[in-house]
Parts: C-alpha cells; sequence; structure tokens
C-alpha cells in the first residue's frame, strides 16, 4: 500500500521556513511534494525574499508561491507562474495613495507601486510590487 503525503503546502513564511529547516536537518520525515509551496505574507508579517526561495527550495523541491495577506488574513494578492509579481485580488480593496500600499483604510506603511503592463501568464489584472518586495527577482536575474 502506498503512503499518503502532501502534494502542496500553504504556510505563514517563518513557518514555512522552519518546516524547511527540520527537513533538511532530517529532524522531521516530511514525503516530498508534489506541487507547489505557498507562503502567506503581508504587512505584519516577515517578506519572502530570494534567501528564503532557495532554502525553500532546497528543502521541498518544488515552486513558491506567495500570497499576500492584509491584517485580515484575506488574500490581497497572490504571485503567478510567471514569478513577475503579485496579481491584485479583485475585490481586496487594495490601492495605492501616495506611493503608500493601503487595504481598504487600513494604512500598511509599505511603499508600493501598480505595476499595469502584460503579465506573461495572462492575467489581466494589475501586479502589486512593494517596495523590495521583489528583490528576489533582480537577484536571480543578476
Amino acid at each position: 500500500m502506498q503512503s499518503l503525503g502532501p502534494e502542496a503546502l500553504a504556510a505563514p513564511l517563518d513557518a514555512a521556513l522552519e518546516l524547511a529547516e527540520l527537513k533538511t536537518a532530517a529532524q522531521i520525515e516530511l514525503p516530498s511534494l508534489s506541487f507547489a509551496l505557498v507562503v502567506f505574507t503581508g504587512p505584519s508579517r516577515p517578506r519572502l525574499d530570494f534567501q528564503h526561495r532557495e532554502r525553500l527550495w532546497r528543502a521541498f523541491q518544488v515552486p513558491v508561491f506567495e500570497q499576500f495577506c492584509g491584517p485580515d488574513a484575506a488574500v490581497i494578492a497572490h504571485e503567478c507562474e510567471a514569478h513577475d509579481g503579485l496579481h491584485l485580488a479583485p475585490r481586496a480593496g487594495a490601492r495605492i495613495v501616495d506611493g503608500e500600499l493601503r487595504i481598504g483604510s487600513y494604512a500598511t506603511g509599505l511603499t508600493a507601486l501598480l505595476d499595469t503592463a502584460h503579465c506573461e501568464c495572462g492575467e489581466e489584472t494589475p501586479r502589486l510590487t512593494v517596495g523590495g518586495l521583489f528583490d528576489w527577482a533582480r537577484q536571480a536575474a543578476a
């Protein structure tokens, strides 16, 4: 009989990094994932960077996708398969005011831009770029 295990994993970034460390150190037995790892970030959560992606890839060997969540844990934006920004959720209530990301009336304190250029994934929703959030993409391209 074949054992069952998770095919995908979704967790806040800090929890995903802790699982990756435990798996890499062989302190937990976790079957290999089949599809993806989704990490939750947000204005009050740790931010995903290039080193995090590398650590998560080494541990799980699946693509990492980010979901940027608001203060109520609702998804504000999600990363697409092209890994070229975070597409805004249609009803997220996110907007840029004087260069700052606002979610409804909540001021995040994060510098942000909206990218409305065509995305290679085919989604037409604007992509959120939060100051420094996509440094990993620039580092990977260098």
